[in-house]
């Protein structure tokens, strides 16, 4: 059993093709690969363009409540406004920043 026994060369020749095989990308295996990533691509398309998928449901509600908010501190000042200015001034500055 020495160091370079038949079997080891015969692994480490395998290893070392398979290493420079897999440094060269040919047109088969190029043409393997675009078909993967339409596949995916088309994957990707069909579960993120419905618009009543979770995902759209949930961006919808988020940008709702989101704006709401800010309405809701503008109507406030501008109630607020005849009645107190400076608490109306104060819901400005928490809209400004």
């Amino acid at each position: 059993m020495g160091f370079l026994s038949s079997k080891r060369s015969e692994k480490i020749i395998d290893g070392a093709i398979k290493g420079i095989d897999a440094l060269f990308f040919t047109k088969e295996e190029k043409a393997q690969q675009s078909l993967k990533v339409a596949d995916a691509q088309m994957q990707f398309l069909k579960t993120t363009l419905s618009e009543n998928s979770a995902r759209s449901l949930t961006r919808r509600f988020l940008a709702l409540a989101i704006v709401g908010v800010f309405l809701l501190l503008i109507l406030g000042a501008g109630l607020a406004y005849p009645i107190n200015q400076e608490y109306a001034k104060f819901l400005f500055q928490l809209l400004v920043h």
